[in-house]
């Protein structure tokens, strides 16, 4: 990556970071009821809590996918004009690493993202717990 594109990167990072910092009692009183007296209860259990850990991990990832297809994307249009190499060679030549790591991470993510319940119950499964659908099975063979 150029290192406009580097000092691009963290200045989008800083004034993200920034905002939320800045915005913080917004956001939290966005998500957050306000009132003194609500409690927030959640109804889960532990197959569903990892589904939303690995959704969490995913979204992470494939946003960073997306933040390196944007640096090649960038060195592509950053191309100078005399320069007549096909685009796709100029930016294999000058990006490869960024494009691989940058599919990888959006495959990756986007089956974290999208397979995260399968993902869950599969890893409940490895750990030697009860998944919820082997116990409504379980429940309805007994009923």
């Amino acid at each position: 990556m150029s290192q406009i594109g580097s000092i691009l990167n963290v200045a989008v990072q800083a004034l993200v970071g920034a905002a939320v910092i800045f915005w913080a009692g917004r956001i939290s009183d966005a998500i957050v009821a306000t009132d003194a007296d609500t409690t927030i209860r959640v109804n889960a259990n532990a197959t569903e809590l990892q589904a939303l850990g690995f959704a969490l991990v995913g979204v992470f990832v494939l946003v960073a996918g997306l933040q390196n297809i944007a640096g090649a994307a960038y060195a592509l249009f950053s191309r100078p004009a005399f320069d007549e190499t096909d685009a796709l060679s100029y930016l294999w030549a000058r990006q490869n690493q960024a494009i691989l790591k940058a599919l990888v991470q959006i495959i990756a993510g986007a089956l974290l993202v999208f397979g995260r319940e399968t993902i869950a119950r599969g890893w409940s499964r490895l750990r030697g717990e009860s998944v919820d659908r082997d116990e409504d099975k379980s429940e309805s063979d007994a009923g």
